[in-house]
Formats: C-alpha cells, structure tokens, sequence
C-alpha cells in the first residue's frame, strides 16, 4: 500500500504528462449536461405559471432535489427559485406595459400566490412597486 501511494505520489509531481482521452470524449459530459438544463429550461418555460417546485424539477431532471439545486446553480449561476422568478418577473414586466389587466390580476396569473409578496419581489427585481413601473413606462408612450 506504501508502494502504491507513493507511485500516486510521484505521478502527481510529474511535469511531462500526456493526456489519456481526447477532447471530444472530456465534451461528452458537457453535451449531456447542457441537454439536460435545456430540458429543464424548457419545461420551466412552459410551465411557469403553474407552482414549479424543486422537487418536480429534480425529478424531471433525474436527480435529487439536492444535486440538482447545486447542478443548476452551477450551470445557470442562479438557484432554481431565483431562475423562475427573472422568468416570471420579465412576463409580468411585459405584461403591465402591453395589457391594461390590474396588477392584482396579472400577479395571480403568473404564479403568485400573494398580492404582498409579488410586490416585495417586483420592487426588488425592477426597483420600484408594479404600479409605480407601468406609471413611469405609460408617461414615457406618446401617441401620435
């Protein structure tokens, strides 16, 4: 055993080394890896309106809930909850410009449950409360 982690020992100070795989089979991993966040992507895309949670995702993932929160974090450079909120908050965005729903009406339909705490993320995200952004952008239109 000695004899062998010194072997490992000295293999790990060597300066001439060679690799053993080629490159294409390293971007093996990194294929399938991409797919499966375009799947996940995907599936949250279509479904964001609905109450997404980890678990439905890490399953669809194949994964546990735990692996996949740090995959997609690592992929992404957001958490899973941050992804779907920038999803949710640009179509709520988009929505308060080009609709005239309420705001109550369009928090609910995207997803949230709760007036308050729609408001709290909005204002977080964009800076200023939903009613105080579609003001702001609506003063900005001129009609000819």
């Amino acid at each position: 055993m000695i004899t062998f982690l010194s072997l490992l020992y000295e293999m790990s100070l060597a300066t001439d080394t060679r690799s053993l795989s080629s490159s294409c089979f390293a971007n093996a991993d990194a294929n399938v890896l991409s797919r499966r966040i375009r799947l996940v992507d995907d599936y949250i895309k279509k479904n964001y309106m609905r109450d997404l949670t980890l678990r439905e995702v890490a399953e669809l993932a194949n994964m546990s809930e735990g692996a996949f929160s740090r995959f997609f974090s690592q992929h992404t450079g957001r958490s899973f909850t941050e992804y779907l909120i920038d999803i949710r908050i640009g179509m709520v965005t988009r929505m308060l410009i080009d609709s005239n729903k309420t705001v109550a009406e369009i928090c609910f339909e995207y997803g949230y449950n709760n007036i308050s705490n729609f408001n709290r993320i909005f204002k977080k995200k964009k800076g200023r409360t939903p009613h105080e952004f579609r003001e702001m952008y609506c003063k900005k239109k001129t009609i000819v």
